[in-house]
């Protein structure tokens, strides 16, 4: 019954909330559960999984340590549970494939960056918003093979590009989970030393939400990085919690304005005002201040006259596969206004 059925859980989330060691490091694991009765929520095994995964899945994002299925509040498309088992497969047959979106230095080294941005096509379907398939990839747990999978991906694209005489960075975007592991700057480092790049070839961006859900772990991981030459950039500024104080002591280099702000800027006093101010204090931080969502040259001439440092959005270039992304650079247009190497 229900009150048996909450007991065991309880006693399970206090079973595995216990703290343990690995390696003189202390780690703790939470858990979150999903519960179905018979026959109200099925009334085979394989109904009464399904309905109690998708308790599991409210539960995870209610961040609770466990949800009793309710079908009246059942919010996920029937579908949902295909949908996972689809990125999974995604993910462990590298069917994800990365796109670069060009980052264009306002100051006049034309493109210099490219970001790289995860994007999935799936199979009957078609393309799959990365607001749809990022969070499963989280709840999975497998968002540390992907960033490293990218990251690994990024670098040795970057080398390609090099070998064509594009000299760029290649930027990557890191999720909370990554700032919660211990390992992950010496993933970085190690990736690196095996593809043979510059650290300051790479730049790792972190949203600003990201960085607040534990900020002590957040920033010695960010130093820890730094230390080595890699580039940190905080993604969607302005949509965040933090505080001046924090963000000063982080080691920081790019600021990036969230492009809600940067679409409307043209059309909303607030919107304008609030970009002005993030590209002030970016300055203000001795970081560069990074515009994204620039889709039109009257909101780039504007941006300019602020003192912005970087650009990027569909004005300036949309995310392209790797070869349409080097055919976009090395078109007689880019060529006349971007430098390139002696080689090209």
């Amino acid at each position: 019954d229900l009150d048996s059925a909450v007991k065991v859980s309880k006693k399970f989330q206090h079973a595995v909330d216990q703290p343990f060691d690995v390696d003189h490091q202390t780690l703790q694991v939470g858990v979150s559960m999903g519960i179905s009765f018979y026959p109200d929520h099925g009334s085979d095994a394989h109904a009464l999984l399904k309905t109690a995964d998708i308790a599991m899945y409210k539960a995870k994002r209610n961040a609770i340590s466990y949800a009793i299925y309710d079908a009246g509040k059942d919010e996920l498309n029937p579908n949902h549970l295909d949908l996972v088992r689809d990125v999974r497969d995604a993910v462990r047959c590298k069917n994800l494939k990365i796109v670069y979106q060009p980052k264009w230095d306002i100051n006049g080294r034309g493109v210099f960056s490219a970001e790289a941005l995860l994007r999935w096509n799936r199979p009957v379907i078609g393309d799959i918003s990365r607001e749809v398939f990022i969070p499963i990839i989280e709840q999975l747990g497998l968002m540390h093979e992907v960033t490293r999978w990218v990251i690994h991906s990024a670098l040795q694209q970057q080398k390609r590009w090099k070998r064509e005489g594009l000299d760029l960075s290649v930027s990557v975007n890191v999720s909370a989970k990554n700032l919660a592991d211990h390992r992950f700057p010496k993933i970085v480092a190690d990736l690196m030393e095996k593809e043979g790049v510059a650290p300051d070839d790479l730049v790792l961006e972190i949203t600003e939400n990201s960085m607040m859900l534990n900020p002590d772990n957040a920033r010695k991981l960010l130093n820890e990085i730094a230390a080595t030459g890699v580039k940190i950039s905080i993604d969607d500024f302005g949509t965040g919690y933090s505080s001046l104080s924090y963000l000063k002591n982080l080691p920081v280099t790019e600021v990036k304005i969230d492009k809600t702000f940067v679409t409307h800027l043209m059309t909303n006093e607030s919107d304008a005002t609030i970009v002005r101010a993030i590209i002030d204090l970016a300055h203000s931080l001795g970081c560069n201040a990074v515009a994204e969502g620039v889709e039109n040259q009257e909101t780039m001439e504007t941006i300019t006259a602020w003192g912005c440092d970087t650009a990027q959005g569909y004005y300036i270039g949309a995310p392209l596969d790797p070869n349409a992304f080097l055919s976009f650079m090395t078109s007689e247009k880019v060529v006349a206004d971007w430098v390139l190497s002696e080689s090209m």
